[in-house]
């Protein structure tokens, strides 16, 4: 129980450890660009605009900060309301729960928690972040046909992206509304769009931008060229949905063959432990269980780059 008992306080000390450096280094960086941008401490603690705009001032400050770390970036675009310390402190609680199960005997359940708690964090990301870039790109077409009818009646572009952000549901409108709020901070439209373009990741939205800076520069129909690309995105989605249908039985193939060998495992093991046993008992076992492995993993990855296909 004692050894239990350390085991926690030590992950959860580090966890807090971590989380006040992250804080201090968040900080820090904060303080520099807002004496970059211009900004002085007076006698009260108060920071005084040394001139210009103090809206303008603090927008870009904050618009420099950048995600110091690919997993904050990854957990934002999953959506995910995780910090970096909360994320990896699920990785050390888990750890440290397994590595109590080692202690008190049940040492192979706590190998199986161990590889599990491995894999399934970052599986776990990696798929609400799919889903959450798939829901936004099937809703960006919409989006940009509704901005499109407000600017043909009159509207402007933001009072017009304005609107989607509060007609559209998450994550679009969500994302909509947080360009319009650095907007009203000061911040320019290309640079507010240039951000949102970087923190989403997607393809079409970064058809969209790029549309829509050259058309602020250069002029032209804005309504227009939304329409056009609102068609293609349209149709890049349809194509999607018919590439997926026909890579639909390579997937359940690979699938298939990726889970047969441990499924088959499982199975021997509860049938006939002895008979699965030589296998890690003989000394030529643990090169046959690498090769299978290696073999598996070669396969699964060369079924993945025939059915991948890029649109």
């Amino acid at each position: 129980m004692v050894i239990l008992i350390s085991l926690f306080a030590t992950g959860w000390v580090g966890v807090v450890i971590m989380g006040l450096l992250h804080h201090m280094e968040e900080r820090r960086q904060f303080n520099k660009l807002l004496q970059e941008a211009g900004f002085r401490k007076n006698n009260k603690n108060i920071a005084t605009e040394k001139g210009g705009k103090p809206k303008e001032k603090i927008a870009s400050a904050i618009a420099k900060i950048s995600v110091t770390d690919k997993i904050s970036k990854y957990l934002y675009q999953a959506g995910l309301p995780l910090r970096i310390e909360e994320f990896i402190g699920i990785y050390l609680v888990i750890f440290i729960v397994s590595m109590a199960l080692v202690i008190y005997g049940k040492i192979y359940f706590g190998f199986v928690l161990v590889v599990v708690s491995l894999i399934m964090p970052p599986l776990w990301v990696s798929s609400a972040r799919r889903k959450r870039l798939r829901v936004f790109n099937e809703q960006l077409g919409d989006a940009l046909i509704l901005m499109a009818n407000s600017l043909k009646a009159g509207f402007s572009f933001l009072q017009a992206m304005e609107l989607v952000g509060k007609e559209t549901p998450a994550p679009l409108g969500k994302e909509f509304s947080k360009v319009m709020n650095e907007v009203q901070l000061g911040l320019p439209v290309e640079i507010a769009l240039d951000n949102l373009a970087k923190q989403i990741a997607s393809d079409d939205l970064d058809m969209v931008v790029t549309a829509v800076l050259i058309q602020r520069q250069v002029g032209g129909n804005l309504a227009e060229v939304l329409n056009k690309i609102a068609t293609t995105i349209k149709e890049r989605a349809r194509m999607r949905g018919e590439i997926k249908t026909l890579t639909a039985q390579g997937k359940i193939s690979g699938l298939i063959i990726g889970m047969l060998p441990i499924v088959l495992a499982f199975v021997l093991t509860l049938i006939n432990p002895n008979y699965i046993s030589v296998l890690i008992s003989d000394p030529i076992g643990p090169f046959l269980i690498v090769g299978g492995i290696t073999s598996q993993l070669l396969g699964l990855f060369f079924i993945k780059k025939v059915v991948t296909i890029d649109v």
